[in-house]
């Protein structure tokens, strides 16, 4: 991607699609540095599976990653089986710390998922509607013409286990003012969930709101991906709306180890450090204490988040409905950033 028909292509920055791992593997050698230095004894292999001689179908034909006790990869959904299944007949652990999709995986407790699911994030804000606002009965904004969409509104009203008693109303277009009026009431809280993943399409349904009911107010939940809407920065854009969005990293860069790994990566690799940095330090620095403290198995143990310096992760084993059969593993520790007045504060 780098030299196309014998031109650069990027000259002065990398591409966009290579930044995320590029900067969770500084984080990982940050944290390497870390390890030597507290005395570890561990050996870190990494591999470009970017390259066609190091997918991870040929890591395993070669037998590449025959040696390792733990396997960590900043992959994409589509490489997730392979690995996988690999690491359940090893018998080591793999952790996905960059998809959010467990990829069809069943039946193995060798695999984790650093980031929440789609499905954990609405069980999450289901609960927290039934928790926060007993007896009301919240709007449901969704779409069934987007594919996500249509997934994240099915585990909204049929997966989750809080069961909110929503009012839905379709968006697949842009509703109309005589669309919502009669949904809301000027004298108590309007609460209004969104399981809309497209945060340009978002933006315009909070837009939409703001301008048509100015005198009315409104709570609303929205997705991890409407951290990108800048629009919830700007102190005039939702005046009227409270915007609540879902989130399982929350790193204060101006502290302790962040603020070390920040000045780290700055001497080091100069640029701007992103979130990725903060979570390849704090995956190896943590899981290497997992691994010495109690060995390649350490899943019993997973409550142990001592040594995880920037999030409180909860690693739980995920089971089907019927109970019986065991998953796999997720970090269901999910956190709430209240955009308000432009103003953004993150809520525990």
């Amino acid at each position: 991607d780098l030299v196309k028909d014998g031109s650069v292509t990027y000259k002065d920055r990398m591409p966009d699609k290579a930044i995320p791992g590029i900067t969770f593997y500084e984080g990982v050698n940050i944290a390497a540095d870390s390890l030597k230095r507290a005395g570890f004894n561990i050996d870190i292999y990494v591999h470009d599976v970017a390259s066609a001689s190091e997918t991870p179908e040929m890591l395993i034909r070669k037998r590449s990653l025959d040696s390792a006790d733990l396997i960590i990869a900043a992959i994409q959904a589509h490489e997730i089986p392979l690995l996988a299944d690999y690491a359940k007949r090893r018998h080591v652990n793999f952790i996905s710390v960059l998809s959010a999709s467990d990829a069809g995986v069943r039946d193995n407790e060798y695999f984790t998922l650093i980031q929440p699911s789609l499905k954990t994030h609405c069980e999450w804000i289901d609960s927290d509607v039934v928790r926060k606002f007993p007896g009301l009965k919240p709007i449901l904004f969704y779409r069934t013409s987007v594919q996500g969409d249509s997934v994240a509104y099915e585990y909204m009203v049929n997966d989750s286990p809080a069961k909110a008693h929503f009012k839905p109303l379709l968006c697949n277009t842009l509703p109309r003012k005589s669309d919502m009026v009669f949904e809301f009431d000027t004298g108590r809280p309007n609460i209004i969930v969104m399981p809309i993943l497209d945060f340009v399409y978002a933006d315009s349904l909070l837009k939409e709101l703001a301008h048509d009911f100015p005198s009315t107010h409104f709570e609303v939940y929205g997705m991890p991906s409407w951290n990108s809407i800048g629009s919830l920065k700007n102190a005039t854009s939702f005046p009227n709306i409270t915007v609540n969005v879902t989130t399982p990293f929350n790193i204060n860069t101006t502290e302790g180890v962040a603020k070390y790994v920040t000045q780290t990566f700055k001497q080091d690799y100069g640029g701007k450090i992103t979130e990725m940095a903060y979570r390849g330090y704090e995956t190896m620095y943590w899981y290497a204490n997992l691994l010495k403290e109690y060995g390649t198995i350490f899943n019993a143990k997973y409550a142990d988040n001592t040594a995880a310096p920037f999030t409180k992760f909860e690693i739980k084993t995920k089971w089907e409905k019927s109970g019986e059969h065991v998953l796999f593993n997720e970090n269901v520790h999910i956190l709430l950033t209240k955009y308000e007045g432009g103003n953004a504060k993150v809520m525990e």
